[in-house]
C-alpha cells in the first residue's frame, strides 16, 4: 500500500497545501504527493487530476472539494479508498452551537471513503456533547428544501436540478409550502435558524443545515451518504404523514454527536499520529481493500 497526497494546487507554500502535508507526514516518510496537471479553481466539473491512474493498490488522501470531486467520484464507483479531510462538525464558526470560535480551536473532519461519516461508530466519550435535548417540535407551515452543493452532487454522482425535483415530488402529499433554500441565501435571506423556528421539516444534502434541524427539534429528510443520514429519513422514499417522519431519542442522539466529535482532529492534535490513528480504527469497517493492521501499521511512529 502506498499513501498518496492529492493537493489541489503545484503552490506548496499554499494554506491548503501545508495543510494536508500535516495529515500526510503522520504516516511518517512512506508517502508521495501526486501534484496536480492544472492549479484548481472553484469549478465542481473540473479535474485537476484527470491524468491519474487510480489504483486500489493505492490510499488517497485529500483535503476538501476543489480540483478533485471527479476524482473522489471515481473512487467511490470503484471502491478505492480514500481519506476525505475538510472542516469539523461541531466546531466550526457556522454552528450555532459554539459562540466562542477562534482559529485557535479550529477542527477538522476525518473521513473513509466518503465526504462525511454518515453512520455511528464507537467512541470513547461517554458525555453528551450539548447540555439541552433536542424534542422533536410540532407543528410548522414550512418545509425547507435546501439546494444541493454542486461539489457534493459531483462528487456523488447526482444532478442538482434532479435532486430538488425528486425531494420535491416525494413531500408534495405532506401538504405544507415548501422553501427552497441556496447557499447563498445564507449571506442574503433569512437566517436559517430563523427559518427552523416556522418548518416542520428540513430536506437536506448539507451536513449543517441538517446538524442545526436536528438540534432545533425538526425532523430531517436526507440522503444516505451525509453525517445526519443516522438520525434522519431517506430522501428515496415518499412520505404522506408528518407522523411517518422519524426523529431520535436522546439516546440515539447523543451517540451521534459524541460520534461525529470522536472523528474530529483538531489542529493542536496535528504534530502525533495518536488520534488519526483511532480514527481510522473508528472508521477500519468503511476501508475496502485494507486490514486495519496494514492501515495503522502505516500511520505509526
Amino acid at each position: 500500500m502506498k499513501i498518496i497526497g492529492l493537493p489541489h494546487t503545484n503552490v506548496a507554500t499554499s494554506s491548503r497545501f501545508k495543510m494536508l502535508q500535516k495529515f500526510l507526514a503522520l504516516a511518517g516518510d512512506d508517502y508521495a504527493i501526486e501534484y496536480p496537471n492544472v492549479e484548481a479553481d472553484k469549478t465542481p466539473e473540473q479535474d485537476i487530476f484527470s491524468h491519474l491512474k487510480l489504483s486500489s493498490e493505492n490510499l488517497y488522501v485529500m483535503y476538501g472539494f476543489y480540483g478533485v470531486c471527479p476524482t473522489i467520484s471515481k473512487l467511490i464507483k470503484r471502491k478505492i479508498d480514500f481519506i476525505f479531510i475538510d472542516n469539523g462538525y461541531t466546531k466550526t464558526k457556522h454552528m450555532l452551537f459554539q459562540q466562542d470560535y477562534t482559529k485557535s480551536q479550529h477542527v477538522f473532519s476525518v473521513t473513509v471513503n466518503n465526504t462525511r461519516l454518515n453512520r455511528i461508530t464507537q467512541t470513547p466519550c461517554k458525555t453528551p456533547y450539548l447540555q439541552y435535548r433536542p424534542r422533536v417540535r410540532r407543528g410548522g407551515d414550512n418545509i425547507i428544501l435546501c439546494v444541493p452543493s454542486p461539489y457534493v452532487a459531483r462528487a456523488h454522482g447526482f444532478l442538482v436540478d434532479e435532486w430538488v425535483e425528486r425531494a420535491k415530488w416525494n413531500v408534495r402529499k405532506l401538504d405544507k409550502r415548501i422553501i427552497v433554500r441556496k447557499k447563498s441565501d445564507a449571506k442574503t435571506g433569512v437566517p436559517f435558524k430563523e427559518l427552523l423556528d416556522h418548518a416542520c421539516l428540513t430536506v437536506t444534502s448539507q451536513s449543517l443545515t441538517g446538524l442545526e434541524s436536528i438540534a432545533a427539534g425538526v425532523p430531517v429528510i436526507t440522503d444516505s451518504f451525509t453525517l445526519s443520514a443516522p438520525v434522519s429519513n431517506p430522501v428515496e422514499t415518499e412520505y404522506r404523514n408528518l407522523s411517518e417522519l422519524y426523529f431520535p431519542d436522546e439516546i440515539r442522539y447523543n451517540r451521534w454527536m459524541t460520534s461525529l466529535m470522536g472523528n474530529e482532529i483538531q489542529r493542536c492534535e496535528l504534530d502525533e499520529s495518536a488520534k488519526f490513528r483511532c480514527i481510522l480504527r473508528r472508521q477500519k469497517k468503511a476501508f475496502h481493500n485494507y486490514e486495519i493492521s496494514d492501515i495503522q501499521s502505516q500511520f505509526a511512529r
